[in-house]
């Protein structure tokens, strides 16, 4: 495929391109997924072109069947782990749980995500996520003052800091609970 990748470095070049998303991943070859040396060498061919093109390249992966697991990680991928291995930031994206949902006072878990950074190779380990909300934005494309179509748009989304509004005197009385336990 030597010809198709050097006419896309060539347009990212021309185009002056700054990330390419390839999503799904897996659409982008024609190899097996568990075939960790064929899978090793896809990946490192998209590092060449992000090299060559002096851009970023995202591989967007999906998980395996999850079964009850709830928390997403760099070894839910797909396939053999050689295509993590060969990747030099992994990031994780996982759904708002109802407990964390009930935890920060929001209504619809469904609305929220969470990404972090499980495996950096060029950085410290992330120390926290960042989360996000999905919302509605009206394109206002109506006829007549109509309702017009709308997109879902991602935001960036803070946890609530429950402590807001707390005096002095809620910290004492947190205090006295304590120190009779």
């Amino acid at each position: 495929v030597q010809p198709v990748v050097d006419e896309l470095v060539a347009e990212i070049i021309a185009r002056k391109i700054d990330v390419i998303v390839i999503d799904p991943f897996v659409s982008c070859h024609e190899v097996a997924e568990n075939d960790n040396p064929a899978m090793d060498r896809v990946v490192k061919e998209w590092g060449k072109v992000a090299d060559r093109g002096n851009c970023a390249v995202h591989l967007v992966d999906h998980t395996r069947k999850m079964g009850d697991a709830s928390e997403v990680t760099t070894e839910s991928s797909r396939g053999g782990s050689a295509k993590t291995d060969a990747c030099r930031v992994v990031r994780a994206v996982n759904r708002m749980s109802e407990k964390q949902a009930a935890d920060a006072g929001v209504e619809n878990h469904r609305l929220y995500f969470r990404t972090y950074n499980d495996k950096g190779n060029l950085q410290p380990p992330a120390d926290g996520s960042d989360w996000f909300k999905l919302e509605s934005v009206d394109l206002c494309n109506g006829p007549m003052g109509m309702p017009g179509d709308s997109v879902g748009v991602v935001t960036r989304w803070e946890w609530p800091d429950l402590t807001v509004g707390m005096t002095a005197a809620d910290y004492d009385k947190v205090a006295a609970v304590i120190k009779r336990a």
